[in-house]
């Protein structure tokens, strides 16, 4: 048998990936195939009743910190970054050290010649970790390593320890916002799989990848958005104490770690005069939101709170999130913070709304104003899909006319769903899972 290697550290791994027709399709195109899920150890027993089989393996690995040396590396990684996300996180070392931000400029500087962004990681290469996990290598001897976040260091850890034992290496950008925020990518995998056609330009400019071993698969999780069936509309507005007869704006907050502003409690005060529409506070997966003194009202406002982790790496709705698209689904308009959410809405040919704003007057780059400067976000409103609004009163301005006209903005939306999603036809796993088989052979 042949074996693949797929990492799963990053928490929904298992939801975007692992649960769609990835892995039923690669034993289709190579029988002779087994797979080896790599995961954190406390997940193991979970996945191993969600996906073990007999040719499915589920291997927990212990976290193995970054040792001091490839923290500092990792960090000359996020600011070579020539990207506009990167430059601002320079500027805002002003205001602890001008020192270090003359530093951190420098290397700036170097990160806008690819030349320099080589020698950076054929030397990370050289110094990094090639033997932290051998003994996965030694026992399962992979014929592939498909690393699932690229910008991970986990993934990094096992796509350099392939290369040095001669391993092919699959790699995918986990994201649409990962290349613009997580800085320079340390490794380029013998080929690379992106979502979508931004995302296969942007890995060329930022990220040096050829762009003739880039495959485009779009967005696999969003195959059960389009093929699965909703909640009946009545039944759905009734398990919330909400009334299906009324505008539904749902609002995704920030994380507490981002601002403590009460942020949806402004939206739901500056709309709660408007007598026909109802919030839904979507929580997040991870993390806190501050929400104020909210609390749910009957036929107006209910906060769905979904089971919350501490981070990523534990966050999981692999079982499924049928409850979240069905929220969408219903949804007239969705307001968030930098947030998947917002193309989550648009697959649905909802109006998606960011609020670029705080509660009162704060400094830039204490804000969240400055994370909509971001090349993400920059791209995302630039679609026209996305709407930005830098105050609660211009939130509303912007919300009202499309709760009256669900067509306004939907040439937008089509480009965006073009840009960012590249075909919602329901087979965007099985396009992963016969290139994940492709390149075993």
């Amino acid at each position: 048998m042949k074996t693949i290697l797929i990492t799963s550290f990053y928490g929904l791994i298992g939801r975007n990936l692992l649960a769609t027709n990835i892995l039923p399709t690669i034993f289709k195109e190579a029988p002779d195939a087994r797979v080896v899920i790599l995961l954190p150890e406390e997940k193991e027993r979970r996945y191993q009743e969600l996906f073990g089989s007999q040719r499915v393996i589920v291997q927990g690995v212990p976290h193995i910190p970054e040792t001091p040396l490839e923290l500092f590396i990792a960090k000359i990684f996020y600011f070579m970054s020539p990207t506009e996300s990167s430059r601002i996180a320079r500027d805002a070392v002003r205001q602890f050290s001008l020192l270090k931000a003359r530093v951190w400029w420098a290397v700036g500087q170097l990160g806008r010649v690819r030349f320099f962004r080589q020698l950076a990681r054929k030397i990370a290469y050289l110094i990094g970790s090639k033997r932290r996990y051998q003994k996965y290598f030694d026992q399962y001897k992979p014929d592939l390593v498909f690393a699932t976040d690229i910008f991970r260091h986990q993934d990094v850890d096992f796509l350099r320890e392939a290369r040095s034992r001669g391993v092919r290496t699959l790699g995918m950008v986990r994201s649409w916002d990962n290349i613009s925020t997580k800085g320079l990518n340390h490794f380029i995998p013998d080929h690379v799989v992106v979502q979508a056609e931004k995302m296969k330009e942007d890995i060329v400019k930022f990220g040096d990848v050829n762009p003739g071993k880039i495959s485009i698969v779009g967005v696999p999780h969003y195959d059960r958005y389009v093929t699965d069936k909703r909640a009946p509309r009545d039944e759905f507005f009734k398990s919330l104490n909400l009334d299906p007869r009324k505008k539904t704006v749902v609002i995704s907050p920030p994380l507490r770690h981002y601002t403590m502003d009460p942020i949806p409690e402004a939206i739901f005060k500056a709309l709660e005069p408007h007598k026909d529409i109802q919030v839904i506070v979507r929580l997040t997966l991870v993390g806190k939101s501050n929400i104020g003194d909210l609390k749910p009202i009957p036929g107006k406002l209910a906060i769905d709170a979904p089971e919350s982790a501490d981070d990523f790496n534990q966050a999981d709705i692999t079982a499924g999130d049928k409850h979240l698209a069905d929220i969408l689904y219903h949804a007239d308009a969705v307001v968030s913070h930098i947030s998947t959410i917002a193309i989550d809405a648009v697959v649905f040919d909802k109006s998606a709304f960011f609020a670029g704003f705080n509660t009162k007057p704060t400094p830039y780059h204490q804000s969240v104003r400055w994370f909509f400067d971001m090349d993400c976000a920059r791209d995302l409103v630039a679609t026209g899909a996305v709407k930005l609004s830098e105050s609660v009163d211009e939130l509303v301005r912007q919300i009202l006319p499309h709760l009256e006209n669900k067509k306004l903005g939907e040439n937008e939306r089509v480009l965006l769903r073009e840009r960012y999603c590249y075909k919602l036809d329901g087979k965007s796993g099985e396009r992963l899972g016969v290139i994940i088989a492709r390149n075993l052979s």
